[in-house]
């Protein structure tokens, strides 16, 4: 495991570049949030922040306490014991993951936020629609999650200073950067077991799970084109491709917002 392998956005530096803030270019995928259940019941309102920062989809590590599933949707109640468990809801009744849980399991679940009521008789309760989960292989897991928890919460409570010393930082002359440490041209990009993507989309999908192998941080897009750009594949396509996989759950970035890893890895 890596020191901050899924929750992505912690370098506001990296926002910046010649100049040309985020603001000026395409929207970023969203970023995955380490969450606890005390951060979610924390959250008012239809949008779930921190500071400025809307936590879209988000992941949570915790114990199993019940499980229930229909023929419409599986629903689990997911408990780390730092504030009333959580419910989370799939519509996926066929997961093969689902059939391998046990109550008293420790499990990791992607997902994203929504308010929804159990019974009509409940008042409207924050639960998480979910995308993907796993059982957890080893306890080291739960701690350093909780450790990313604190770390985003001090990171995004204190993200509006730091992007003001950034932009004045940024009126400095720029510093020619170093070059970049030469890619293998020996890589190759098979089918990436993920139905429904095309060709290009599967060679940007393959190309970060590669990486993603080696280091858990995740592949920079810098890198990434340069290692896709090489079969044809433009940065305009490559970027298309990396907002497709994002949207559909199948990446995320990590340390910064340029820096991606899947959720395979």
């Amino acid at each position: 495991m890596d020191v901050y392998a899924e929750a992505g956005g912690f370098d506001i530096d990296s926002s910046f570049s010649d100049g040309v803030t985020k603001k000026d270019r395409q929207r970023a995928p969203p970023n995955l949030t380490p969450l606890t259940c005390a951060d979610i019941h924390s959250m008012t309102g239809e949008r779930w922040t921190f500071g400025s920062h809307e936590a879209e989809k988000v992941c949570l590590v915790g114990v199993v306490r019940s499980i229930e599933i229909s023929s419409l949707k599986a629903t689990l109640v997911v408990d780390d014991r730092t504030g009333p468990p959580v419910i989370c809801q799939s519509m996926d009744t066929n997961d093969a993951e689902l059939e391998r849980l046990n109550e008293g399991m420790y499990i990791k679940v992607f997902g994203t936020l929504r308010k929804q009521s159990v019974n009509r008789d409940e008042e409207m309760k924050t639960m998480i629609n979910l995308i993907k989960l796993r059982a957890v292989s080893s306890l080291n897991e739960v701690s350093l999650h909780m450790m990313e928890c604190v770390q985003a919460r001090v990171y995004y409570l204190t993200a509006e200073k730091r992007l003001q010393a950034i932009l004045g930082e940024s009126q400095a002359p720029s510093q020619p950067s170093k070059s970049s440490a030469p890619i293998n041209n020996g890589t190759t990009f098979d089918d990436s077991g993920v139905p429904g993507l095309n060709r290009k989309q599967q060679m940007v999908y393959q190309a970060i799970k590669e990486a993603g192998a080696n280091d858990s941080q995740g592949l920079h897009i810098n890198k990434l084109l340069q290692k896709i750009n090489m079969h044809g594949v433009s940065e305009r396509e490559a970027r298309d491709a990396l907002e497709f996989l994002s949207n559909e759950g199948h990446v995320y970035t990590t340390i910064d917002e340029d820096t991606y890893a899947c959720l395979e890895n």
